[in-house]
């Protein structure tokens, strides 16, 4: 089968990238019961991956699910993904997402481990100090300035919104990380509303 419209008719997870992290990812997300498509340039791959359940390249001593299917055609996969990951090494993510974005739906999550404001969350859930984390940073991390903007808007009409509250106090450096997900894990279990 080559890496074309076969390979997936209705994953729900499209896995940009063909790599050791897409593969590992499309793997672990399989095993919770999802169909995943790798997207990647490489028609071996692609097709190794669909005849045989294994990237040739990246992670070849593991057999990949059934679940897994893999595609050279990002016009057959991408505009039916529910949720798109992005696994791409950032010295190709602008030029392989500006080819992308056209297929991409408008309400389509993409979920990337490139964040700026996740890499900011995790170097404080090691320990590492605000300051020196943005002392070190070549871009913006919106989520720092906006985080207690947030918390005085939720203020002003009387929303409570905990994860947000949590988060703004790790940034001021009055709540380790460890010790919000122990408050947050507590918390009793509430409707959300759509607003």
């Amino acid at each position: 089968m080559e890496g074309g419209k076969e390979a997936m008719e209705q994953a729900d997870i499209v896995v940009f990238g063909g790599g050791s992290f897409a593969t590992a990812l499309a793997y672990v997300l399989s095993k919770n019961h999802h169909t995943v498509t790798l997207l990647t340039r490489n028609e071996a791959v692609a097709q190794s991956i669909n005849e045989q359940h294994r990237n040739p390249k990246y992670l070849s001593a593991f057999t990949l699910p059934p679940n897994v299917r893999a595609s050279t055609r990002a016009e057959d996969v991408v505009p039916q993904a529910r949720y798109i990951v992005h696994a791409v090494p950032v010295q190709a993510s602008r030029e392989y997402l500006q080819r992308l974005a056209p297929l991409i739906a408008p309400d389509t999550p993409i979920i990337s481990s490139l964040s700026r404001n996740r890499t900011v969350g995790k170097r404080l859930g090691s320990g590492e100090s605000l300051e020196s984390i943005l002392a070190t940073m070549e871009e913006v991390a919106e989520g720092v300035a906006t985080t207690p903007a947030a918390c005085k808007l939720a203020e002003q009409y009387g929303l409570d919104l905990p994860i947000i509250k949590a988060v703004a106090a790790i940034l001021r450096g009055d709540l380790q990380a460890r010790e919000a997900v122990l408050h947050l894990m507590t918390l009793p279990l509430s409707d959300e509303k759509t607003w």
